[in-house]
C-alpha cells in the first residue's frame, strides 16, 4: 500500500526537458521547470564549459590547467616540470653593483692642519721606531758577539795553560843544562854532550799556539805577558842554537883554552915623566909558567917604539925604570885573561851570559826602574794569568 502511494516519476521527462533546455542556443540558460508537489528535486548538474587548447609548456610536456572552482594550491604556481632532456637555456649575466653614491665632506683649516701634524708625528714617530729597531737589533748583534768572544777566549785561557806549562818544564830543562855546562868548565873539563843535548831539546811555544784563543779578548796586562812570553821563548831558542853551533864547531879551541896552564906573558914598564909615574904594558918575548921559576931577567917587546928590551924584574926599591935601568914587573895571567880574553873565550862568555839574561832577567840598576823578569818568571806569571780567565766559564 505504502508504494501505491508513492508518486512516480518520469526520468526521460525529466531528462528529455534539460537536454532540450542544454541544447538551446549558447549563452541561453535553460527553463527550471518547478517540481511537482510532493516530488523530489532533481540534482542541479552544471552545464559544460568549453575546454580551451590545453597549452604545452617547455620543453615538450603539457600542462593541464586545474577545473574551475578548485582553488590553487601555493605549490602549484610554482613552475612546471622541466624535461630533463630539452636544452637548457643560458643563465643570464649578473647585473652590475650599483654605483656608490658620492659623499662630499667639507673640511675646515683647522681639521687639514691637524691632519698635516698628525702625519709629521707618523713620519717622526715611524722614523724613531726603525732607529730604535736597528739600535736593538745592533745592541743585540755586539752582546751576541761579545758573547761569543768572551767564550772562546775563555776555551782559549784554558787551551794554553797547558802550551805554556809544557813549555816553561822546557826552559827549565834548559837551564839546567847550562848551568851543568858551566860547572864542567869551571874544573877545566869541557862538556863533551852538551852540544848534543842542545839540539835534541826545543821550546814548544811560539805565535801559532795562541793562534783562534781569542786572545785579543784578554786584559792588558795578560795579554802583554803573552806576547813577552813568546818572545822571550823566541829569542832563548835562538841563544841555544848559537850555543850548539858554538860547542859543536869550536870544540877544539875550547879545550885548549881549558887544558892551557897559566903563563906569565906581560909585564909592567914603570916610568917617571913631567905628570908623575905612569906605566906601560909589553908582552914579554919568551913567557914562562906562573906556577914554574920566575927569571930575574927576560925580554919584552915595546910595540909603540918597536924596539927589544931588556928587562930586570922588580924586586925592591925605586920602580921607576931609566934609560940605564929598566924594571919589569909581571902580570898575572887570569886577570889579563879576564880583561883581554881570546876569540874563543869571548865568544863562550858572551853567548852564556846572554842566555843567563833571557832565564833569569836583569835585576833594577836604580829604585826608579823595574826589574826585567826572564822567561821563567814570566812564564809563571802567564800562567797565573790565564789561570783567572779560564776560571770564568
Amino acid at each position: 500500500m505504502a508504494e501505491e502511494k508513492k508518486p512516480k516519476i518520469d526520468l526521460k521527462a525529466r531528462l528529455g526537458k534539460t537536454m532540450v533546455g542544454a541544447g538551446g542556443a549558447a549563452g541561453t540558460p535553460a527553463p527550471v521547470v518547478p517540481p511537482a508537489a510532493g516530488s523530489v528535486p532533481p540534482p542541479v548538474i552544471p552545464a559544460p564549459v568549453a575546454s580551451p587548447a590545453v597549452p604545452v609548456a617547455s620543453g615538450g610536456r603539457a600542462s593541464i590547467p586545474p577545473p574551475a572552482g578548485i582553488p590553487v594550491p601555493p605549490f602549484a604556481a610554482a613552475a612546471p616540470l622541466d624535461n630533463p632532456f630539452a636544452p637548457k637555456a643560458p643563465a643570464p649575466p649578473p647585473a652590475p653593483p650599483p654605483k656608490p653614491a658620492e659623499i662630499k665632506v667639507e673640511v675646515g683649516a683647522e681639521a687639514v692642519e691637524a691632519a698635516k701634524k698628525s702625519r709629521k708625528f707618523i713620519g717622526v714617530a715611524g722614523a724613531v721606531g726603525v732607529v730604535l729597531g736597528v739600535g736593538i737589533g745592533w745592541s743585540f748583534g755586539v752582546n751576541a758577539e761579545r758573547s761569543r768572544r768572551e767564550s772562546v777566549s775563555i776555551q782559549g785561557a784554558a787551551d794554553l795553560i797547558k802550551d805554556v806549562e809544557a813549555s816553561n818544564a822546557k826552559v827549565k830543562e834548559l837551564a839546567a843544562k847550562i848551568k851543568a855546562a858551566g860547572d864542567s868548565m869551571k874544573q877545566k873539563k869541557f862538556p863533551d854532550t852538551f852540544a848534543t843535548e842542545l839540539g835534541a831539546l826545543n821550546i814548544p811555544f811560539d805565535g801559532d799556539k795562541f793562534q783562534g784563543k781569542g786572545v785579543g779578548s784578554f786584559d792588558r796586562e795578560t795579554l802583554k805577558l803573552v806576547f813577552q812570553y813568546t818572545t822571550d821563548v823566541a829569542a832563548l831558542n835562538t841563544r841555544k842554537d848559537a850555543l850548539k853551533s858554538l860547542f859543536s864547531g869550536q870544540k877544539k879551541a875550547i879545550v885548549d883554552v881549558l887544558e892551557a896552564k897559566p903563563m906569565v906573558k906581560y909585564s909592567i914598564l914603570v916610568t917617571k915623566g913631567a905628570k908623575g909615574a905612569a906605566a906601560s904594558l909589553v908582552p914579554m918575548s919568551e913567557p914562562f909558567l906562573l906556577s914554574g921559576d920566575w927569571p930575574k931577567d927576560y925580554k919584552a917587546q915595546d910595540l909603540v917604539n918597536r924596539q927589544v928590551l931588556s928587562l930586570s924584574r922588580y924586586d925592591s926599591g925605586e920602580p921607576f925604570s931609566t934609560a940605564q935601568k929598566q924594571y919589569g914587573i909581571p902580570l898575572e895571567p887570569v886577570s889579563v885573561g879576564a880583561a883581554f880574553p881570546n876569540d874563543i873565550s869571548t865568544r863562550v862568555l858572551s853567548e852564556l851570559s846572554k842566555t843567563a839574561t833571557i832565564l833569569n832577567g836583569v835585576k833594577a840598576a836604580t829604585p826608579d826602574e823595574e826589574d826585567q823578569a826572564g822567561v821563567i818568571r814570566s812564564g809563571e806569571l802567564l800562567v797565573e794569568a790565564l789561570k783567572k780567565i779560564a776560571a770564568k766559564k
